[in-house]
């Protein structure tokens, strides 16, 4: 309960009260954990990027379950990493109107944070262009990015593939190689998508 009553404000005797008196006959304080996981305001890990509008950090519930809904993806799901302060996720928006952004995952470290990945909506891959601009800027905040092996990107791809290190493929590793290749196919898709 101490946890809980730092990270929600609700939280108070009363409200504690009143959610142990919902528990079902047979219930588990788990569940009463995650009651209050899922009304957290008062996040574990504090990123401020209100010097660029730009970048939201999702740093409430609501917030996570409406950019899950907005990507259609799980972020919804996330919530109780964020309310223990393990990630940290923040909306790039690149555009003005409906124009599709990016969901960036932090990962918390004892040293800052870390970009673990960038998301388009479906967890579809961020176009390279938008892809630079966002690590851009969550680099200008102290974000740590992903590096690579130095040298071209070819034969560290040719040899990761025989690795099966298929992450390493991954966009947030191609920091410093120029530009991303995508598969025609899945480009095209993601083009006509966003364009819907």
């Amino acid at each position: 309960m101490t946890y809980i009553r730092e990270r929600c404000s609700g939280a108070t005797n009363d409200a504690i009260s009143a959610s142990l008196k919902r528990m079902k006959p047979g219930g588990h304080r788990a569940d009463l954990v995650k009651f209050w996981a899922a009304r957290f305001d008062r996040p574990p890990v504090e990123l401020d990027l209100r010097g660029d509008p730009a970048l939201i950090v999702l740093d409430c519930p609501a917030k996570l379950a409406d950019a899950g809904r907005r990507y259609k993806n799980c972020l919804a799901a996330r919530i109780n990493e964020v309310f223990l302060g393990a990630f940290v996720y923040v909306e790039i928006r690149f555009g003005c109107g409906g124009e599709p952004g990016a969901i960036a995952e932090l990962r918390h470290t004892d040293r800052g944070f870390v970009l673990e990945g960038l998301y388009a909506a479906d967890n579809r891959r961020v176009p390279t262009d938008r892809a630079q601009i966002a690590r851009e800027k969550l680099a200008a905040y102290g974000v740590a990015l992903l590096a690579h092996a130095p040298g071209e990107r070819e034969p560290v791809i040719a040899a990761a593939r025989l690795l099966n290190e298929h992450a390493l493929a991954e966009p947030d590793n191609y920091v410093g190689w120029g530009n991303e290749i995508m598969e025609v196919a899945e480009g095209l898709r993601q083009t006509l998508d966003e364009a819907a």
